[in-house]
């Protein structure tokens, strides 16, 4: 009888133990695929990040306005129904207005005419300016859209992954020689790169209909296109070494402009701007790696990149109708609303060795500039709670069902013991 329960109680201990491996392996299975995000960098921010708005500045004297000037000035600050991520703020000079420091250090109330001046939403990158000019050089058209950004949101809406923007410089064999190689390493990549897995689950959910694929196309801009120059300083403002303030667009330089390259993804974020001497296939490689690899970060403005002002209603090309039921963006999921602090980026599904590192031009960050002001009123949905939720009951549901089964398995091994 001795020998007989040691042998029972063993096996009761063991089943039991086993048991409660199996639970543990599955509740952290279960909690793992809950909290972990499988979806793609660029699907990740085309779905769930908002647009940061650009700061269009307009320095003028009324009493000095033309009719043109008025009606130009009435065209940019029209705000209703405008899908362009742009908000526009008038400084009239004839007023006792005081200038915020930056627009006093660059002396616009010494223009004799109406001036402005586009600068960023220093979110991830410091504030910059990306274009000034005098009012009369531009039209409110030529600000907001373009037809290179047409292309290239057109490109983004169906599908493609990032879109390679590339601008030729002065040495045309050094243009061709780099867009010749971006195009070879690019074609590689999308038949090499992997999609994480897990999308689909919990955490993980795709909300468009557009594609999800592997797409790398290239969209080249002509550098002499008047058409495109707000589009084209923009994105030199942003070159390792240009200064963050400027009162006018840069004069061309002697030296002979290089070829630029810049990804761009999601909803029109750009994650660098590179000379074609930096655009190598290693660093070509490193980036799309990035792009395509499960979003570990998944808070926006701890993101490298700088977005591209453009007109387009995102939400509603992207979800139509069913917009209200997205997420939205998770740049409140944490309470600190101060100035991020750029840290590098965990490589989620990828290997460590493919993170590409942070692009940070040395500047002074200006606090003053309402950083926060972008975070907005993005909060949790419903919807997301909702599934919260869910996945709260159903581990609760794994974890009491797992000890009811112990329950029941220890009675069943006990009455069997005592009826022998």
């Amino acid at each position: 009888m001795s020998r007989r329960f040691e042998i029972e109680s063993s096996l009761l201990v063991s089943h039991g133990t086993l048991l409660i491996a199996v639970l543990v392996l599955l509740l952290t299975t279960d909690l793992r695929s809950a909290n972990a995000c499988n979806i793609p960098v660029f699907r990740y921010a085309l779905e769930r990040w908002s647009s940061d708005n650009l700061q269009l500045h307009l320095v003028i004297r009324d009493s000095q306005l033309r009719d043109s000037d008025r009606q130009a000035i009435e065209q940019l600050t029209q705000t209703t129904d405008s899908p362009t991520n742009l908000t526009t703020t008038v400084w009239d000079l004839d007023t006792s207005i005081e200038l915020p420091e930056f627009l006093t250090n660059l002396k616009l109330s010494d223009k004799a005419e109406p001036w402005c001046l586009i600068r960023s939403s220093g979110d991830a990158e410091p504030p910059r300016v990306v274009w000034s000019s005098p009012l009369r050089d531009t039209t409110p058209q030529q600000l907001k859209t373009s037809p290179a950004r047409e292309a290239l949101v057109k490109m983004l809406l169906q599908g493609d992954s990032a879109v390679w923007i590339v601008i030729r410089g002065d040495d045309d064999r050094q243009a061709d020689a780099m867009i010749r190689s971006l195009k070879t390493t690019l074609r590689q990549l999308e038949d090499e790169t992997p999609l994480p897995d897990g999308i689909g689950l919990p955490g993980s959910e795709l909300y468009s209909q557009i594609p999800l694929m592997v797409s790398f196309p290239i969209l080249e801009v002509d550098a002499a296109d008047t058409a495109e120059r707000v589009f084209l300083e923009h994105l030199r403002a942003f070159l390792p070494g240009r200064p963050t303030t400027s009162s006018e667009a840069p004069a061309t330089p002697a030296a002979p402009r290089s070829t630029l390259v810049v990804p761009v993804f999601g909803r029109g974020r750009a994650l660098v701007a590179m000379t074609a001497d930096d655009a190598n296939p290693e660093t070509i490689r490193d980036l799309t790696t990035f792009l395509s690899g499960a979003c570990s970060c998944q808070v926006k403005r701890m993101n490298p990149g700088f977005d591209l002002l453009l007109s387009v209603d995102w939400k509603r090309q992207l979800f139509g109708e069913s917009a209200a039921d997205v997420p939205a963006d998770s740049l409140l999921n944490g309470s600190d609303s101060g100035i991020p602090t750029l840290v590098a980026i965990a490589p989620g599904n990828a290997a460590a060795e493919s993170i590409p590192p942070l692009v940070v031009v040395p500047s002074d960050v200006d606090t003053a500039t309402g950083i926060d002001q972008q975070v907005g009123a993005a909060t949790d949905t419903k919807a997301a709670s909702d599934r919260r939720s869910a996945q709260q009951t159903q581990q609760f549901v794994w974890l009491t069902g797992g000890f009811a089964v112990l329950v029941g398995l220890g009675t069943l091994l006990s009455t069997l013991w005592r009826s022998a």
